[in-house]
């Protein structure tokens, strides 16, 4: 699987790339939605998925490092793992558990677009913008990993036994920062502005909205069970997390502005 994993994200880029080429940039064309991305849109989201994706193909991972984290990081992050470490596993844990976030992130677009019944191709710019962003979004956290190169919790702590084995594993040396937090708090930030834009569509507009303060705290307090639950089976140290959420939220903000006239087409 490992060595499929290039190939999955060329193939991934591709496929978000020649989508949105079918549907963009026919703003002025018969039965069109005015919401479809343009082209410029599209191969800004391109470009900057495409990078990502070649950078964290290109960033060596040094199995031996452990710099860059001083002495009061890893006594923080261990202090946090005694906490909060309980369990081994849960159902939001490997490849699958993190496709539940981004799915359901997916389904919750689809399901505003139905509940507005907007036109298809809107509902379709929109997935196919989350989607990219979060493809993106992947690629960026991968080549941090790489780059710094930091062991999980999971191998620190194991016994010796199980260290020689967990050792000689690519992800076991791939803690900072985390891949699940960043993805959460992307499509939590992300549903966020969807959410706010659909509020503000039916009269429900400023930042003292009951409901939208619910949502808000409701998209947010998931995000942060994820990161929670990567400390709690040793996944990652709590710096990983936190750092996670950090480059999710910024990356969405960056994203977003790459984005803006698909946005400010509401």
């Amino acid at each position: 699987m490992k060595q499929l994993r290039p190939l999955l994200v060329i193939c991934l880029t591709l496929f978000v790339a020649l989508t949105n080429l079918a549907l963009g940039d026919q703003h002025s064309a018969p039965g069109r939605s005015e919401y479809l991305l343009s082209h410029s849109e599209v191969f800004m989201d391109l470009a900057v998925t495409a990078s990502l994706g070649l950078t964290q193909l290109l960033i060596p991972l040094n199995k031996d490092s452990q710099r860059l984290f001083p002495d009061e990081v890893n006594s923080l992050d261990r202090s946090m793992r005694d906490r909060w470490h309980t369990q081994s596993d849960n159902f939001l844990n490997g490849t699958i558990g993190a496709l539940y976030t981004p799915a359901a992130t997916g389904a919750i677009i689809t399901v505003l677009n139905l509940a507005e019944r907007a036109p298809t191709q809107r509902t379709g710019s929109e997935l196919l913008i989350f989607a990219n962003g979060a493809l993106a979004n992947k690629c960026l956290t991968r080549s941090f990993k790489r780059a710094f190169s930091r062991r999980r919790p999971e191998l620190d702590f194991a016994n010796e036994a199980d260290k020689i084995e967990l050792k000689e594993r690519d992800s076991a040396h791939e803690s900072f920062y985390s891949g699940h937090a960043s993805t959460a708090f992307f499509s939590a930030a992300f549903l966020r502005r969807r959410i706010s834009q659909s509020f503000a569509q039916h009269g429900h507009s400023g930042i003292g909205s009951g409901y939208q303060w619910l949502t808000t705290i409701g998209l947010y307090s998931w995000a942060a069970y994820v990161g929670y639950s990567r400390i709690q089976i040793d996944k990652h140290y709590f710096t990983d997390v936190a750092a996670g959420m950090v480059m999710g939220l910024l990356f969405e903000g960056i994203y977003h502005r790459l984005n803006r006239k698909h946005w400010n087409s509401y």
